[in-house]
């Protein structure tokens, strides 16, 4: 992002200043003018990327975490020993979910997570299957499971197996419970990073769009869920700070597990358009993702419209 050239490093806190003439008044204007929800909404976003790049520099979040990637599973929605409802073909969301509370489960205190069963895999089938159930994500075969059914589900599961948890938390701009809000609509790279750093589990939601170049527009088509693993190095482990690594549940990605490494682009101009409630809106400040991302057929580019994070205790 590029600050203006009156916004002055301070090198004795490592934050950046932002000067009280950022946004300068039209003439005659009052200083009412100033609070205007877009220029809050500019000013918060400069703020947060501001921030963002402060503790990376302070040394806050770790330039790369990549110690659990091999041991986060990576299940298939669709995979024929599942069984599961509808063959899994909306089922991203509970799968994606189920790659994390499995690794989790080894952790002391959260062995409970883990259904008893003949193996690992049929844990997680069962797993999967009872995340599906109505009173947890209560999930539904023809239009998959939003930012709201993913809360409720973690939260309900967790609940019932006696498992407790420091922070459950949503940004993005699907609907989603306010009590699991954080007031932010695009989600930031660094929050899912720290969500990472942090030993907790982070999942996103993206939106497939297709493109229109000459209206300067991205046009929702549909949705899908992949469970963050990692990220700061690429596929051959250099180091790769933008990297996000990912297990993508999805057929299209292989039946075999497989670390996916997508790189963000942050959109800078243009609308999100579509059906979804909460569309349209400002593409300007969300991310797509390119490199290893497996963007689904019909589809241009995958955008990261939420995301989830569940720190443990």
């Amino acid at each position: 992002m590029t600050l203006p050239q009156n916004v002055i490093m301070d090198t004795h806190i490592g934050m950046k200043s932002l000067p009280t003439d950022i946004f300068p008044l039209a003439p005659g204007a009052s200083p009412r003018s100033r609070r205007s929800p877009c220029r809050r909404i500019i000013a918060a976003c400069i703020i947060a990327a501001i921030a963002s790049s402060a503790a990376l520099a302070a040394g806050r979040i770790p330039r790369r975490h990549t110690g659990n990637i091999m041991n986060i599973p990576d299940l298939t929605q669709t995979d024929r020993e599942g069984d599961f409802p509808g063959g899994g073909a909306t089922l991203c969301g509970p799968v994606s979910v189920s790659n994390s509370l499995m690794w989790l489960s080894n952790r002391p205190g959260y062995a409970r997570l883990c259904p008893d069963a003949a193996s690992p895999k049929d844990s997680q089938i069962r797993m999967v299957k009872l995340l599906c159930e109505q009173r947890h994500m209560d999930a539904n075969v023809k239009s998959g499971t939003g930012p709201s059914g993913i809360i409720q589900g973690v939260k309900s599961y967790l609940s019932e197996s006696g498992c407790g948890w420091k922070r459950l938390e949503c940004q993005g701009w699907r609907k989603h419970p306010r009590e699991y809000g954080t007031g932010v609509e695009k989600p930031q790279l660094d929050w899912l990073r720290q969500g990472i750093a942090d030993d907790g589990c982070v999942w996103l939601n993206v939106g497939w769009y297709k493109r229109d170049v000459a209206a300067d527009a991205y046009e929702r088509i549909g949705g899908h869920w992949v469970t963050m693993v990692g990220y700061g190095a690429d596929e051959n482990g250099r180091d790769a700070p933008d990297i996000l690594i990912l297990h993508d549940p999805a057929p299209r990605c292989g039946k075999e597990f497989a670390n996916e490494f997508a790189l963000p682009v942050l959109i800078e101009s243009g609308r999100l358009t579509g059906k979804e409630t909460g569309l349209p809106r400002d593409a300007a400040g969300y991310y797509k993702l390119s490199g290893g991302m497996h963007v689904k057929s019909g589809a241009d580019c995958a955008v990261i419209d939420a995301a989830v994070i569940l720190e443990p205790r």
